[in-house]
C-alpha cells in the first residue's frame, strides 16, 4: 500500500513540474513575440535609437524687430517724398512702419493732416509759431479758442488736444500741447519725463482722430528753455516709447504713418539727425548718451 502512495505522489510531482515548464515556455514565447513586434514598429525603433547629429534638429526662429526699433537693414532714403511736401534732410523708419522725417522750412507750408503748436494751458498763440498760425487761419481758430476758454476749458500740464476745421487750407487739424518749461522743472529727470509725456500725448490725440501724418516743431527747445540736443533725443525716444505702448496694448489705436520734424535752423536739424542716430537700435529707455549743448532760437 505504501509503495503505491509513493508512486502516486511522484507522478503528481512530475505533472506539476511539467505544467510549470510549459507555463515558463509560453511566457518566454510571448516576450519574444512582443520584442519582435516592437522591433518592427518604426516609431519604437526611432525612440530606442541613440540620438545622432543628423537627428538633432535646431529650430532657428525668424528674428522679429520690436515696433519701437528702427529697421536695421533700411538704408536712409531722403529722396522719398514726405507727406509734408517739404524737402527731406533726414529720414528713418520704425519697424511698426512709422516714418520720421526732418525738414528745414516754414511749418505753415507743411501739408500733413495736422500740425502741432506748443502752447500753455489756455491755448495761447503768443509764440512765433502761434502768431503765424493765427495769421494763416483768419478768425476761425481764434474763435474756437475763445469758445473753449469761455467754457472753462484748460489744458493740463503736458496734455494735448486737437482742434479741427481751423480755417487752414493745407492741414485739417491743429494739435495744441501744454509744453513744459525747463526752468520750472524740479530736476532734469522730471524735465525729461514731462517733455516725453507731452510728445506721447500729442501722438495719442492724433491717433484718436485717426490721423496718419503730423508735423512737429522742436517742442520745448525755444522759449521753454530745453537744450536742443537733449530735447531731440528725448522726443525721438518718446515716439519709440509710444510705439512700444501701442504694440503692447491692443486697445490703443495707432494710425500714424509719418511724424515730420519741421525745424527753423541748421542747429536744430543737426540736433534731430543726431537724436535719431542716438536712438538707433536702442529701447525707449536706453537714452543715457549726453545730448548736444544747443539751447536756442526756436520759438517753442
Amino acid at each position: 500500500m505504501i509503495p503505491i502512495l509513493l508512486i502516486c505522489n511522484h507522478m503528481l510531482s512530475l505533472k506539476r513540474k511539467s505544467k510549470k515548464k510549459m507555463h515558463q515556455r509560453r511566457k518566454a514565447k510571448n516576450c519574444r513575440c512582443a520584442s519582435v513586434q516592437e522591433s518592427e514598429n518604426p516609431m519604437i525603433l526611432e525612440m530606442l535609437q541613440p540620438p545622432t547629429r543628423k537627428s538633432q534638429k535646431v529650430i532657428h526662429q525668424k528674428k522679429t524687430i520690436p515696433a519701437h526699433r528702427f529697421i536695421e537693414s533700411e538704408l536712409e532714403d531722403c529722396s522719398a517724398p514726405s507727406a509734408s511736401g517739404l524737402k527731406v534732410l533726414n529720414s528713418r523708419t520704425f519697424a511698426e512702419g512709422l516714418r520720421l522725417t526732418v525738414v528745414e522750412d516754414d511749418m505753415m507750408e507743411s501739408k500733413t493732416e495736422a500740425i502741432v503748436i506748443p502752447s500753455d494751458s489756455y491755448l495761447s498763440l503768443n509764440g512765433m509759431i502761434g502768431q503765424n498760425l493765427a495769421a494763416k487761419s483768419s478768425n476761425q481758430l481764434t474763435t474756437k479758442i475763445q469758445e473753449l476758454r469761455s467754457s472753462g476749458f484748460t489744458l493740463g500740464d503736458s496734455k494735448a488736444c486737437v482742434l479741427d476745421d481751423c480755417g487752414l487750407s493745407a492741414v485739417s487739424s491743429v494739435v495744441f500741447v501744454a509744453s513744459p518749461v525747463f526752468s520750472m522743472q524740479p530736476s532734469q529727470d522730471v524735465a525729461k519725463i514731462n517733455l516725453q509725456d507731452a510728445v506721447k500725448n500729442v501722438l495719442r490725440e492724433c491717433a484718436k482722430k485717426s490721423l496718419t501724418t503730423v508735423t512737429l516743431p522742436s517742442i520745448g527747445s525755444g522759449q521753454a528753455g530745453y537744450d536742443k540736443g537733449d530735447a531731440a533725443k528725448w522726443i525721438v525716444a518718446a515716439i519709440a516709447g509710444y510705439l512700444e505702448e501701442a504694440s503692447d496694448n491692443s486697445s490703443q489705436q495707432q494710425s500714424l504713418q509719418e511724424v515730420c520734424f519741421c525745424l527753423f535752423d541748421s542747429l536744430s536739424v543737426q540736433a534731430y539727425k543726431e537724436g535719431i542716430q542716438a536712438n538707433e537700435g536702442n529701447d525707449a529707455d536706453n537714452e543715457e548718451n549726453d545730448g548736444l549743448n544747443l539751447r536756442g532760437s526756436q520759438d517753442t
